[in-house]
């Protein structure tokens, strides 16, 4: 599976979704650049899952894990995560364009990831 991105960026509540292939490291940048605060990240690895834990990473370009270390070591138990306001404590700031890395999922396999980001107003 290849690396893609889509991005909804043209609303109050911004929407990219990211399918990251995990069978090596792989990395994919935002092509608009989003300026808010991350409400919430949801996680799928359902339709072919990680063979270990996994990894993922999203940095605005100052380098800032807008997710706060909480994609590191996902369990591969559970085929979808939802990361709210709450877990990401209060809501982590994003500046700029979104490079997604994930990392260590073994062979052949893929993970979805969608980031709902609230446009400063």
């Amino acid at each position: 599976m290849a690396t893609a991105v889509t991005e909804a960026h043209d609303r109050a509540l911004q929407v990219v979704k990211a399918t990251l292939d995990l069978s090596d490291t792989n990395t994919i940048t935002t092509t608009h650049s989003y300026y808010g605060f991350v409400v919430q990240v949801y996680l799928d690895h359902s339709a072919t899952p990680p063979d270990t834990g996994w990894d993922v990473t999203i940095k605005d370009e100052n380098g800032v894990d807008v997710l706060n270390g909480k994609g590191a070591n996902i369990v591969t138990s559970t085929d979808t995560y939802t990361y709210t306001q709450a877990d990401l404590d209060n809501g982590m700031a994003c500046s700029g364009q979104l490079t997604f890395l994930g990392e260590s999922g073994g062979s052949s396999n893929s993970a979805e990831i969608w980031v709902y980001i609230a446009r400063y107003q």
